[in-house]
């Protein structure tokens, strides 16, 4: 029996699971983001020369890593609750899709010229350091 059966007839039922469906995927988000580095001190490895002003929470570097960062974590997070079998490479496109025009954007400001391609070595760059493991103390 599929989800669309269950709610054929009543969209109110349907309305209801979407949102029981988002509400897990927000709890879960802000539980994976415990475990997620400092996004400052990722953004001082990603962009060193803007290392001041990100300790000082003022660079734009910052909050492009952190949309990054975020944007991994909930690409990651909806192909766990919908199983899809997605590939590092595809959920590594989703990304792209997601953030690609922002972070181009983001990073016109600090006259960094950015293409695609570019963003694309941040995201793996990113998902290399959060594919490190690490020890959680229980």
């Amino acid at each position: 029996m599929s989800l669309f059966t269950i709610v054929e007839g009543d969209a109110s039922k349907l309305v209801s699971v979407m949102q029981a469906i988002v509400t897990d995927v927000d709890k879960g988000l802000v539980y994976a983001a415990k475990y997620l580095p400092d996004a400052a001190a990722l953004a001082e490895l990603l962009f060193p020369a803007q290392a001041a002003a990100i300790a000082a929470g003022t660079s734009v570097a910052l909050n492009v890593t952190s949309l990054i960062q975020n944007a991994v974590a909930e690409v990651e997070q909806k192909s766990a609750l919908i199983p899809s079998n997605l590939t590092g490479d595809q959920k590594s496109a989703d990304v792209l899709q997601i953030i690609s025009t922002t972070v181009i954007s983001e990073l016109a400001t600090l006259k960094i010229t950015a293409n695609t391609a570019y963003v694309q070595s941040l995201i793996d760059a990113i998902c290399a350091i959060l594919n490190i493991p690490s020890t959680v103390a229980a």
